[in-house]
């Protein structure tokens, strides 16, 4: 019995902490290979999602949007000054 119940404990302990972590997460995030590509995290888990044609994810302002013209042709995360 004493088993079961120190089961239970740690198993509730490790729930509350996975819930903590899924929230502390919810929203948008950049993909670091491809700035078409974005993860989008909320209650039911993450997904890696994929923006319009000719848009991508601008992590200022957490959506999709049309690239800046002063950025790099080969790393769209730089720019120019």
């Amino acid at each position: 019995m004493n088993d079961k119940m120190n089961f239970l404990q740690y198993f509730f302990v490790f729930f509350v902490l996975i819930a903590a972590f899924v929230n502390t997460i919810e929203g948008a995030e950049k993909y670091k290979r491809d700035c078409r590509k974005y993860y989008e995290c909320g209650t039911s888990g993450c997904y890696i999602k994929t923006c319009g044609p000719g848009t991508e994810f601008n992590p200022d302002i957490g959506t999709c949007d049309y690239p800046k013209p002063n950025r790099h042709p080969t790393d769209c995360l730089r720019f120019f000054e």
